[in-house]
C-alpha cells in the first residue's frame, strides 16, 4: 500500500525549534537475518509442544535457506530509501485495519481533580491547558525531549492537533489529514450532537479563557439537552463502528448535502474533540475505564474516534481515547500528564466573546441504510462494553522505591509477576508483547519485546514447587535479568516483530508469496497474544487502557509510582479478568515478602 500522508507543513519555528535535532537522530536499523529468526525461536518454541517446536525449527532453517534472505535484501533495498524502513508499515497496521476503532485506540483516565466536579469546568480546565500546550508545539517551543542516552524523535508533535483519520474505500488505506496551522477551533460532542467552538484568533492567538469555554460548555449541554432521540442520527457513532460501512455511510451523507460535506470538513479540521459525557456521573474506575474504551449504554454514540478526544463526565471524571495512526502511547502520556496539572506555556489569552461562539454542525441523516449503520454501531458497542471484563487494581503495597531498592528494574520486576499470575491463573506458557519506546530513532515508534525464553518458563513451571525463599527470589532475579536482556534487544531495534512485519509487507507489496515461516504452527501460536502489556502513565494519568489482544488474551497497561502501582487489566470474560487482577495482587505481595525474608537473613548473617 505505502500510501503516506503528507506531514504537516514545515515551519521555521518548529525545524529551529522542537524538530531541530531530527536530521542528527540514528536511523533505525534492520537486524540481521539469522539474529532475527534465532530471536524468534528463543522466544517461541518455549509456548510450544515438543512436535509442534520440531516443524517450526524445520520452518526456520527453510526460510534462512530459501525466500528468507531475499526478502532480507529487499527489505534493506526498501531501507535505502526511507527514513525508517518501518514507518509506512506500521501506520498502516492502524489506516489499513477494517474493523473497529474500539480495537485500535488506547486510552487514558484521569485522577479526579479537585474543582473540577462538573463537565463544564472540567472541561475547561483541560480545554484551556490544552490550547497552551498547542500553541507551544505549533510555534515550535516545545522542548525536545531528551534522555540519558540523547535526544528523542520529535516528529508526532505536530500530528497532536487537528489531525484526523478519513475512511477510504475497502482494501486502501485511510486518509490522515493534518490542520495544525490552519485550524482555529475544537469539536465538542454532546449526546451525538456535533458544535463548533471557536478557540484561537485570526492571529494565532488564543481566545478562549477558562471562563468563557466553562460558559460556552455549560451552553452546549443546554442545547444538547432539547434534543429528542439524538442517538438516532449520531454520525459520531459511525467512527465507532466497521470502516467500510462508515466509509459508505459517510459518502453517501457527502454526496446527499453540502452541509454535510462541511461539516465533516469541520470535525476533521478541529484542533481536537470534547466529548461530554451528560448523565455519566459517579462512575467507578472500572466503569470510567470501560466508558473511555468503548463507551457506557448513553454515551458510546458520544465519541469521534478518527481524532482523539478529551471525554468529560457530568460529575468532572476525565479521560483521554485516541486515533492512534500517529500517535503513540510515550507522546499522549506527555501531553495529557502535563495538561493534567494545568500546562501553561506564558502563551497569552485574549478572551473575545464574539469570536468564541458556539455553533451547532448539522448533519442531515434520511436514508435507512446510514441509519442502520449508525444503530448497528451503537448496537455493537453497548454489547462490547457491557460483556468486557475490566478490572484496575490501584496496588500501595510497594513502588518503584522498594523495587529499586531491592536492585531490580521496575519493568523487569512488574513484568515478571504478571507472567508468574498468568501462569498461576492459566497454567500454560504465555506469548507475551510488551511494547518497547523506539524515538531514540528518527521517526522511531514502538518495537516489541516478547519476553519469552526457555529460562523464564522453566522458572514459570517450576515457581510453586520452590521450596525456599532464596530459590525463588534467585529465579525472581533471574527472571527479571533475562526480561530486561530481551526489551534491552528492542529498544535497540533488534526485535522480532518489527522485521518480520517488514518481511511480510515486501512480500505482499510485490506480489511475492508469503514468507514460508509463516505457514506453521509455531507462528500461529506467535500471533495468539496471551499477555498484552504496556508500561505507560504517571499522575495525575490514573490508568492506561486498551482492548485486549485476542480472544482469551489480557491486556495490562501499568505504571510504577515510588511507593504504588497501578494496572488496568482487561480481559473478554469478567471472570477471567477478575481472577488475573486477584492473582497479581497476592503474587505482588507474596514476592515482596520473599525478598524481605532473604535481606533479612542476610542482615543477620553479617
Amino acid at each position: 500500500m505505502n500510501v503516506r500522508p503528507a506531514e504537516p507543513r514545515t515551519t521555521r519555528s518548529r525545524s529551529d525549534g522542537t524538530l531541530q535535532k531530527q536530521e542528527s537522530l540514528p536511523k533505525m536499523p534492520i537486524a540481521p537475518l539469522e539474529d532475527t529468526i534465532n530471536a524468534y525461536l528463543q522466544q517461541v518454541l518455549p509456548c510450544l509442544t515438543a512436535e509442534q517446536a520440531e516443524a517450526t525449527k524445520a520452518k526456520a532453517a527453510l526460510f534462512l535457506e530459501t525466500d528468507g534472505p531475499r526478502l532480507h535484501e529487499k527489505l534493506l533495498a526498501h531501507d535505502a530509501q526511507t527514513e525508517n524502513y518501518l514507518e509506512d508499515f506500521y501506520r498502516e497496521i492502524y489506516t489499513g485495519y477494517e474493523g473497529s476503532n474500539h480495537s485500535l485506540n488506547p486510552t487514558f483516565v484521569m485522577f479526579p481533580k479537585e474543582g473540577c466536579d462538573t463537565a463544564p469546568k472540567s472541561a475547561a480546565n483541560l480545554v484551556a491547558a490544552s490550547l497552551q500546550h498547542y500553541v507551544h508545539v505549533r510555534d515550535g517551543a516545545f522542548p525536545i525531549q531528551e534522555t540519558r542516552k540523547g535526544s528523542l524523535c520529535m516528529r508526532q508533535m505536530p500530528w497532536l492537533y487537528g489531525t484526523a483519520r478519513v475512511p477510504s474505500p475497502a482494501g486502501m488505506p485511510d486518509d490522515l489529514v493534518n490542520s495544525i496551522d490552519e485550524s482555529k477551533h475544537i469539536a465538542v460532542l454532546c449526546r451525538g450532537a456535533v458544535y463548533n467552538l471557536p478557540v484561537v484568533g485570526d492571529q494565532g492567538q488564543i481566545i478562549a479563557s477558562k471562563e468563557l469555554l466553562e460558559a460556552r460548555f455549560e451552553e452546549i449541554m443546554q442545547h444538547a439537552s432539547s434534543l429528542e432521540e439524538p442517538q438516532r442520527t449520531s454520525v459520531p457513532a459511525l467512527t465507532t463502528g466497521d470502516r467500510n460501512a462508515y466509509h459508505k455511510a459517510r459518502e453517501v451523507l457527502t454526496l446527499a448535502s453540502p452541509e454535510n460535506a462541511a461539516s465533516f470538513s469541520t470535525v476533521d479540521s478541529a484542533l481536537f474533540v470534547v466529548a461530554i459525557d451528560v448523565g455519566a456521573s459517579g462512575l467507578s474506575a472500572e466503569e470510567m475505564s470501560r466508558n473511555v474504551l468503548y463507551g457506557l449504554e448513553g454515551t458510546n454514540y458520544n465519541r469521534w474516534m478518527d481524532k482523539w478526544n478529551i471525554i468529560v463526565c457530568e460529575d468532572g471524571q476525565a479521560g483521554l481515547n485516541w486515533e492512534h495512526s500517529m500517535l503513540d502511547g510515550h507522546t499522549m502520556m506527555e501531553y495529557y500528564a502535563e495538561i493534567g496539572k494545568e500546562y501553561d506555556s506564558g502563551a497569552p489569552v485574549e478572551p473575545d466573546e464574539a469570536a468564541c461562539v458556539v455553533t451547532p454542525v448539522p448533519f442531515e441523516v434520511a436514508d435507512d441504510e446510514t441509519l442502520g449503520s449508525i444503530a448497528t454501531a451503537i448496537d455493537s458497542a453497548t454489547t462490547k462494553t457491557t460483556g468486557l471484563g475490566q478490572e484496575c487494581l490501584e496496588f500501595q503495597g510497594f513502588g518503584g522505591t522498594f523495587i529499586k531498592g531491592s536492585k531490580c528494574s521496575p519493568d523487569g520486576f512488574v513484568q515478571a509477576a504478571m507472567m508468574i499470575s498468568y501462569y498461576q491463573v492459566k497454567q500454560k506458557i504465555p506469548v507475551p508483547y510488551e511494547s518497547v519506546l523506539a524515538k531514540a530513532y528518527k521517526h522511531g515508534r514502538v518495537t516489541v519485546a516478547r519476553n519469552m525464553s526457555e529460562l523464564i518458563a522453566n522458572n514459570l513451571k517450576a515457581w510453586e514447587g520452590m521450596a525456599t525463599a532464596e530459590e525463588k527470589v534467585e529465579a525472581y532475579r533471574a527472571t527479571i535479568a533475562d526480561i530486561s536482556r530481551i526489551c534491552a534487544a528492542a529498544a535497540k531495534a533488534q526485535d522480532v516483530d518489527r522485521p518480520m512485519l517488514g518481511y511480510r509487507r515486501i512480500a505482499s507489496d510485490e506480489g511475492l508469496e508469503k514468507p514460508s515461516i509463516v505457514d506453521d504452527a509455531g507462528w500461529t501460536r506467535f500471533g495468539e497474544i496471551d499477555l498484552c502489556t504496556s508500561h505507560c502513565g504517571r499522575a495525575p494519568i490514573r490508568f492506561f487502557g486498551f482492548e485486549p489482544p485476542s480472544a482469551d488474551g489480557f491486556s495490562v497497561g501499568y505504571y510504577v509510582d515510588k511507593n504504588s502501582m497501578q494496572f488496568s487489566i482487561t480481559h473478554f470474560d469478567k471472570a477471567e479478568a477478575k481472577k488475573f487482577s486477584d492473582t497479581l495482587e497476592v503474587t505482588l505481595n507474596a514476592v515482596k515478602g520473599l525478598f524481605e525474608e532473604v535481606a533479612a537473613k542476610g542482615a543477620a548473617e553479617e
